[in-house]
């Protein structure tokens, strides 16, 4: 059973004889707004059960590559000791850094996760979806795009569950195949080596770095979209004013502080 958000608020008793009933004008401009929120938002805010609406579709992936990446990097640093394995120890330990920044990415942008002082400059689902509406609208004014590529493009990283699907099959049994060819040696040096041969050693480094650069272009790519679509309504936020300025703007600007550039320009 719901809560009715009015009496949460707890409004003071003492106050009461001091509250006004809206006069009809009042009321009939209320009516005539349209609802703020549907039924079911105004229950989830009157039971306090806001939030956990929103899902990261490449979260399990993502977090099944940082594990096995995990798991190559503590096999191959033992291996490490003798520098039999050093590109894929290297490989797999930037992997792991790589799909845990991937992850956070998606969680932002999915609306899992929301900004904070230290992401607020970072596309998320409401920035980057606001963000777009705007374009949206004066791009299809002035360069007639007429379809939704102004606000996907923030959110490729969403769309990459069955390559990142591959790329996990791909290296899934690396780890086994890494802890299968250590074996220990007392001569030269008492330690560790790997028996992989120079071909397997080269396609798994080389496996683990095309992650690596799928997943870094792929954020980079969502990041430089939304950042690119923050400049353009910057610059929309700089000219927008300048529509419909008035009369004493106008005089201000005829005699006093517009420079030749603009006075050309509102004379076209």
């Amino acid at each position: 059973m719901s809560t009715p958000i009015y009496s949460s608020l707890n409004f003071p008793a003492s106050m009461s004889n001091t509250v006004v009933d809206f006069d009809a004008r009042t009321k009939k401009h209320l009516d005539s707004i349209p609802k703020l929120i549907s039924d079911w938002q105004y229950q989830d805010m009157a039971n306090n059960d806001v939030g956990v609406y929103y899902v990261n579709p490449v979260a399990n992936v993502c977090n099944t590559i940082i594990s096995i990446a995990y798991r190559i990097y503590g096999t191959t640093k033992i291996a490490n000791v003798s520098s039999d394995l050093p590109t894929v120890n290297t490989n797999a330990y930037e992997l792991a850094n790589t799909a845990n920044n991937f992850l956070y990415h998606t969680n932002r942008i999915s609306g899992v996760q929301l900004p904070t002082a230290d992401t607020g400059n970072l596309p998320h689902l409401e920035s980057a979806i606001n963000t777009g509406r705007v374009l949206t609208y004066f791009l299809y004014q002035n360069e007639d795009i007429s379809n939704n590529s102004v606000i996907l493009g923030n959110f490729s990283g969403l769309y990459t569950a069955n390559d990142l699907i591959a790329y996990a099959n791909t290296i899934s049994d690396y780890p086994n195949v890494v802890n299968n060819s250590i074996y220990s040696e007392t001569l030269p040096l008492t330690g560790y080596r790997s028996n992989l041969s120079s071909t397997i050693k080269t396609q798994m480094a080389s496996d683990l770095n095309n992650i690596i650069t799928f997943m870094t272009n792929t954020q980079t790519s969502d990041v430089n979209f939304y950042n690119n679509s923050q400049n353009v309504i910057g610059n929309f936020n700089k000219v927008k004013g300048m529509n419909v300025m008035g009369a004493t703007y106008n005089q201000l600007v005829d005699q006093v502080i517009g420079t030749d550039k603009l006075k050309s320009r509102l004379n076209q």
